[in-house]
């Protein structure tokens, strides 16, 4: 578990479904996602069941965002591998419970993850293009929008790709 001062952020855990759950049929939390809300648990159980694959598989991918203070779910993060036009990709994503936003938290977890990751060569957030927050804190974190890989997939309503070469 890592701790950010404000946040804890745990390995994804079935514990965790009930939360979950809630926060993938959030209206305000799922404004902006392509694939849509969890239809039944059923759903978020295998989501978070992929989450735990990723991290047996690479060591590291989704946490679970738990406030310091009250211990509530505020959301989820984080870096996992995705593979688009045969390109791999670590993919850059979070999701708040809308209580919790605008509140520095998603800055917070970025750094505390990015340091954590041993090695990596490119993080790539991919953003609906209607998201302007998250196209924001991108910005204000450095990515850069990678026109070559804007509308790629999502025809009609694009997806917004941000790029940035890390450190090794």
């Amino acid at each position: 578990m890592l701790e950010t001062g404000r946040l804890l952020l745990d390995k994804p855990d079935l514990k965790y479904i009930d939360e979950l759950y809630l926060l993938h049929t959030n209206k305000e939390a799922t404004q902006y996602t392509p694939k849509g809300i969890h239809e039944s648990k059923e759903v978020t159980k295998r989501f978070i069941e992929g989450w735990i694959r990723h991290w047996e598989e690479n060591n590291f991918g989704y946490f679970i965002l738990i406030t310091e203070d009250s211990k509530e779910v505020a959301g989820i993060t984080e870096f996992e591998y995705r593979t688009i036009n045969y390109q791999r990709f670590l993919n850059l994503y979070y999701r708040f419970f809308s209580e919790f936003t605008k509140q520095g938290l998603a800055t917070e977890r970025i750094d505390k993850i990015s340091y954590s990751l041993k090695h990596y060569d490119s993080i790539t957030p991919k953003i609906i293009h209607t998201n302007q927050p998250s196209i924001k804190l991108a910005e204000r974190l450095g990515y850069i929008d990678d026109l070559s890989w804007n509308n790629i997939i999502n025809k009609g309503n694009p997806l917004l790709f941000y790029s940035t070469t890390q450190y090794t």
